[in-house]
This record gives structure tokens, sequence and C-alpha cells, in this order.
């Protein structure tokens, strides 16, 4: 179980990456969509994007001949959220 959770912690470790998990704990977004919310290329956030859906943090949906992103759970907003309130409270 150590290497899955490790795996899991190293997918949403990377600062755009968990901004991308927060923006997607706001609903389901394309890649376009959540470039311009970050203010990185498209092509930097679909590489941040493949590596959450490799590791089953992220799903995709093709919609209209684009991947549509979305959280496969609420497992890595939740613990953003948790880790976050540590600092908060702290």
């Amino acid at each position: 179980m150590v290497p899955q959770v490790s795996s899991y912690l190293r997918a949403i470790a990377h600062a755009t990456r968990l901004r991308l998990v927060e923006h997607l704990g706001e609903g389901d977004a394309t890649a376009r969509d959540l470039a311009c919310r970050v203010g990185l290329s498209d092509s930097n956030v679909t590489r941040h994007l493949q590596a959450l859906y490799a590791l089953g943090v992220a799903n995709r949906t093709l919609r209209r001949g684009r991947f549509v992103y979305s959280l496969a759970d609420q497992t890595a907003l939740e613990l953003l959220d948790r880790v976050a309130a540590h600092f908060v409270d702290g």
C-alpha cells in the first residue's frame, strides 16, 4: 500500500497539479479552460492533466473532439483542503 500512496502523493505534489485539482473541484473543464485559469500553456497543462489521469486522480471524457477533465473522486481535493487548513489553523 505504501508504494500506491507514494505514487498518488507524487502525482498531486506539483504546484501546478495542486492548482488543477483545485480548479477541477469547481467542475469539469478542458485543458484549454484550465490553461486560461492558471496562466500556463495548453501543452503544459495537458502534460500535468495526463499525469493526474494516469494515476487515477482525474477522469477524462471525449466531448465534441476535446477531452473534458474531472476529478476521479474528492480524495485529492479533500487532502488539499486538509493540508491548507493546517497552515491556516497552525
